[in-house]
Protein backbone atom coordinates (compact mmCIF):
# COMPACT_ATOMS: atom_id res chain seq x y z
CA UNK A 1 0.00 0.00 0.00
CA UNK A 2 1.26 3.54 -0.86
CA UNK A 3 1.42 6.68 1.25
CA UNK A 4 0.27 10.24 0.49
CA UNK A 5 3.05 12.31 -1.12
CA UNK A 6 2.30 15.25 1.23
CA UNK A 7 1.28 13.98 4.65
CA UNK A 8 2.49 10.36 4.39
CA UNK A 9 -0.89 8.88 5.49
CA UNK A 10 -1.63 5.46 4.03
CA UNK A 11 -3.78 5.57 0.90
CA UNK A 12 -6.97 3.61 0.36
CA UNK A 13 -8.64 3.05 -2.97
CA UNK A 14 -7.08 2.94 -6.42
CA UNK A 15 -3.57 1.52 -6.73
CA UNK A 16 -2.29 4.63 -8.60
CA UNK A 17 -3.61 7.09 -5.99
CA UNK A 18 -0.98 9.65 -4.82
CA UNK A 19 -2.86 11.84 -2.32
CA UNK A 20 -5.19 11.12 0.57
CA UNK A 21 -7.42 14.18 -0.04
CA UNK A 22 -7.97 17.25 -2.22
CA UNK A 23 -6.15 19.47 0.29
CA UNK A 24 -2.94 17.40 -0.01
CA UNK A 25 -3.25 17.27 -3.81
CA UNK A 26 -3.63 21.07 -4.00
CA UNK A 27 -0.80 21.67 -1.55
CA UNK A 28 1.54 19.42 -3.57
CA UNK A 29 0.82 21.17 -6.88
CA UNK A 30 0.99 24.65 -5.32
CA UNK A 31 4.44 23.90 -3.87
CA UNK A 32 5.59 22.53 -7.23
CA UNK A 33 4.35 25.68 -9.03
CA UNK A 34 6.01 27.90 -6.41
CA UNK A 35 9.40 26.18 -6.90
CA UNK A 36 9.16 26.60 -10.66
CA UNK A 37 8.14 30.23 -10.27
CA UNK A 38 11.13 30.86 -7.97
CA UNK A 39 13.54 29.37 -10.55
CA UNK A 40 12.03 31.45 -13.35
CA UNK A 41 12.27 34.56 -11.16
CA UNK A 42 15.98 33.96 -10.49
CA UNK A 43 16.75 33.51 -14.19
CA UNK A 44 14.67 36.55 -15.13
CA UNK A 45 16.55 38.62 -12.53
CA UNK A 46 19.90 37.71 -14.15
CA UNK A 47 18.54 38.46 -17.65
CA UNK A 48 17.18 41.84 -16.57
CA UNK A 49 20.50 42.68 -14.92
CA UNK A 50 22.39 41.76 -18.13
CA UNK A 51 20.00 43.96 -20.14
CA UNK A 52 20.44 46.86 -17.69
CA UNK A 53 24.24 46.64 -17.94
CA UNK A 54 24.17 46.69 -21.76
CA UNK A 55 21.72 49.62 -21.77
CA UNK A 56 24.00 51.62 -19.46
CA UNK A 57 26.87 51.26 -21.95
CA UNK A 58 24.65 52.07 -24.93
CA UNK A 59 23.36 55.20 -23.17
CA UNK A 60 27.02 56.30 -22.90
CA UNK A 61 27.32 55.73 -26.70
CA UNK A 62 29.67 52.81 -26.14
CA UNK A 63 29.04 50.09 -28.71
CA UNK A 64 32.12 48.08 -27.72
CA UNK A 65 33.30 47.04 -24.30
CA UNK A 66 35.69 44.41 -22.99
CA UNK A 67 34.40 41.11 -21.68
CA UNK A 68 36.28 41.76 -18.43
CA UNK A 69 34.53 45.12 -17.94
CA UNK A 70 31.09 43.56 -18.41
CA UNK A 71 31.88 40.76 -15.98
CA UNK A 72 33.17 43.27 -13.42
CA UNK A 73 29.79 44.98 -13.58
CA UNK A 74 27.95 41.71 -12.91
CA UNK A 75 27.15 40.57 -16.46
CA UNK A 76 26.57 36.80 -16.67
CA UNK A 77 27.34 35.41 -20.14
CA UNK A 78 25.58 32.11 -19.38
CA UNK A 79 22.14 33.72 -19.60
CA UNK A 80 20.49 35.12 -22.74
CA UNK A 81 17.01 34.99 -24.24
CA UNK A 82 17.83 34.21 -27.87
CA UNK A 83 20.69 33.89 -30.30
CA UNK A 84 21.19 34.45 -34.01
CA UNK A 85 24.00 33.00 -36.12
CA UNK A 86 24.72 35.17 -39.18
CA UNK A 87 25.78 33.88 -42.58
CA UNK A 88 29.35 34.77 -41.58
CA UNK A 89 28.97 32.54 -38.47
CA UNK A 90 28.87 35.47 -36.08
CA UNK A 91 26.83 34.63 -32.99
CA UNK A 92 24.61 37.43 -31.69
CA UNK A 93 22.98 36.87 -28.31
CA UNK A 94 20.03 38.78 -26.91
CA UNK A 95 18.81 39.86 -23.50
CA UNK A 96 15.27 40.74 -24.46
CA UNK A 97 15.60 43.84 -26.72
CA UNK A 98 19.40 44.30 -26.61
CA UNK A 99 21.99 42.27 -28.47
CA UNK A 100 25.68 41.57 -28.11
CA UNK A 101 28.36 39.70 -30.01
CA UNK A 102 31.59 38.37 -28.55
CA UNK A 103 34.45 39.15 -30.90
CA UNK A 104 37.68 37.13 -31.09
CA UNK A 105 39.71 39.64 -29.07
CA UNK A 106 37.21 39.46 -26.14
CA UNK A 107 35.64 42.75 -27.13
CA UNK A 108 31.86 42.74 -26.95
CA UNK A 109 29.85 44.55 -29.61
CA UNK A 110 26.59 45.96 -28.18
CA UNK A 111 23.42 47.06 -29.98
CA UNK A 112 19.70 47.51 -29.62
CA UNK A 113 17.59 44.89 -31.38
CA UNK A 114 16.18 47.49 -33.82
CA UNK A 115 19.76 48.23 -34.98
CA UNK A 116 20.34 44.49 -35.30
CA UNK A 117 17.16 44.11 -37.35
CA UNK A 118 18.25 46.91 -39.73
CA UNK A 119 21.72 45.37 -40.08
CA UNK A 120 20.27 42.02 -41.14
CA UNK A 121 17.14 43.27 -42.92
CA UNK A 122 14.80 41.62 -40.44
CA UNK A 123 11.35 42.83 -39.55
CA UNK A 124 9.91 42.89 -36.03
Amino acid sequence: MNNCLVCNHSLKGRSDKKFCCNHCRSQYHNQKRHLLSAKVSRVNKVLLNNRKIILEYLEQNRQEVSRWELEQNGFDFRFFTNQFISELSNCYRFCYDVAYRVEKNDLIQLMMSNEFNKKFGLTT
